[in-house]
């Protein structure tokens, strides 16, 4: 059968490896792909002497197949000769049984050629979509010049949270109105900017209709095209805006006496172009 429902009840086992590894490498990216760790940080490679490479505990995609380290493991590389120069590559190695189709991943170093200058990574063969039974995906190089080896470099691409990037967001507070906003999470991707925030409001009485002004986002690069809202969590109904003049407002849809506490929203806008 040539179309299948991957994700619907066959009545059977029928989702495969190859399935999730190109729905994940249509989503996230093939190639290498390294994911963030839940503090958002990408770990690195770091050298332990000059024959040890540490591999910390992390996480990634290799043509879509996930692949996890769990916990930091070490490999080798052979000592430099004075003189000449190498890159070697820190990889993961895939594996796949001819007979019993099961998969398999670890890590492992492909060496290069040792030269008086400008030396090149050893070729990285094999891939997964080609059907390999063995292939070579280089997450780090390591040049050792003469008998030294130079801090690793990491390679492959920096995916996760649909590709977005972590940003900072600052606010000029109308004092009077606020008394904090607090940023829970900001990202873009793209030209869009998702913000959670948590903002904590002094007690006041307000009309069905008032508009208060809360602060102002200080970095214009991240002011929106056009008025965006995001619902305030509080059984009094109000919504906060943002302004293309990067102004916060408090509007509310209804009368309220005794209104204030700290309040979750959550406002998503496109950027200027």
């Amino acid at each position: 059968m040539t179309v299948e429902l991957v994700t619907g009840k066959a009545g059977t086992p029928h989702i495969s490896s190859e399935d999730i590894g190109m729905f994940q490498g249509a989503t996230s990216g093939f190639g290498v792909v390294r994911l963030p760790t839940a503090q958002d940080s990408y770990p690195s490679v770091t050298l332990l002497d000059a024959n040890r490479v540490q591999v910390p505990a992390m996480h990634l995609l290799v043509d879509g197949r996930y692949v996890r380290v769990t916990s930091t493991e070490t490999v080798r590389i052979d000592s430099g000769s004075s003189g000449r120069k190498r890159i070697d590559l820190v990889c993961v190695r895939y594996e796949r049984n001819a007979s019993s189709g099961v998969e398999t991943a670890s890590l492992s170093v492909l060496k290069g050629s040792p030269v008086s200058e400008n030396p090149l990574a050893p070729r990285a063969t094999g891939g997964i979509l080609s059907g390999s039974l063995i292939a070579y995906y280089p997450i780090a190089q390591v040049t050792i010049n003469g008998i030294t080896p130079e801090t690793p470099i990491m390679l492959g691409e920096q995916g996760g949270f649909g590709r977005s990037q972590k940003v900072a967001l600052n606010f000029a507070l109308e004092a009077s109105n606020v008394r904090s906003i607090e940023v829970r999470s900001v990202r873009r991707t793209g030209d869009v900017v998702t913000a959670m925030l948590d903002i904590d409001f002094p007690y006041w009485n307000a009309r069905k209709g008032e508009w208060w002004v809360i602060g102002t986002i200080t970095d214009k690069s991240l002011w929106p095209d056009t008025k965006a809202p995001g619902p305030l969590w509080t059984t009094f109904d109000p919504y906060v805006y943002v302004y293309p003049d990067g102004k916060l407002y408090l509007q509310f849809g209804r009368d309220v006496n005794g209104f204030g506490g700290k309040w979750e929203t959550t406002l998503v806008w496109h950027l200027k172009s």
